[in-house]
Order: C-alpha cells, then sequence, then structure tokens
C-alpha cells in the first residue's frame, strides 16, 4: 500500500503518511474481510508452525516501513512512538470493517490518525 503513496508523492513523507491513513483503509478493506494476515494467524493453532515466522517477518517488515516514514516525516520515536499508534489504528480498521462497515471504520481511522499526524507534528 505505502508504495503506491511513495510513487504519488515522491519526497513528501508526511503527504505519504497523511495520504495512507485517508485512502489506506479503503485499500485494504476492499473486501470487508479484514486482514488476511490476521485472519491466517488466528486459524494456526500450533505454536510453531511455519506459516507464523512468514507472517511474523511481513508484519516487521510493515512495521519498520511506518517506524521509516514516520521518522522522515519529522516524528521522533519514544515510549509511545507514533508508529505504534498507526499500526494499531490500521489492524482496528482492518479488523472493525466486518462489524461497522467500511465508510464508518475509513472515517474513524482518518480521523483518529490525523490527530496523531498533528499532535506528533507538533512537538
Amino acid at each position: 500500500m505505502w508504495e503506491a503513496f511513495e510513487v504519488e508523492f515522491p519526497g513528501d513523507k508526511l503527504a505519504q503518511l497523511h495520504a495512507g491513513f485517508a485512502r489506506g483503509p479503503a485499500m485494504l478493506n476492499a473486501d470487508g474481510r479484514g486482514c488476511d494476515m490476521a485472519n491466517a494467524a488466528a486459524e494456526l493453532t500450533e505454536p510453531d508452525h511455519p506459516a507464523r515466522l512468514v507472517i511474523k517477518e511481513l508484519k516487521e517488515a510493515q512495521r519498520h516501513r511506518l517506524v521509516t516514514l514516520c521518522r522522515d516525516a519529522g516524528h521522533r520515536p519514544g515510549p509511545n512512538c507514533s508508529p505504534i499508534r498507526y499500526r494499531f489504528l490500521s489492524r482496528a480498521a482492518r479488523v472493525s470493517v466486518q462489524n461497522v462497515g467500511n465508510r464508518r471504520a475509513q472515517h474513524a481511522v482518518r480521523a483518529m490518525a490525523e490527530g496523531l499526524i498533528t499532535s506528533f507534528r507538533a512537538r
């Protein structure tokens, strides 16, 4: 997902961050089934299943990309750093779309993310 915003807003990390939360939930929740990786992980009953490593590596790569984007957009990392909060928002949107619908989930995530972006940029 973030790659599309890198192309659309080359070099403007803050615009990429805004776009990710303005349009990202709609892109990720298009089928209404939530996060495919979270769904797969929930179905794995064996703690040492090989797919768990694949899921972990993907999630770590996503986390790293978001941490880098936030840092490059001017956010300072810390114990309550914005990337952690953004990841929770993204996950919540992908899971809650089944209960509240795509439009409501997207609106809620956008509003909360914009508040976070503003608060972390103000520091």
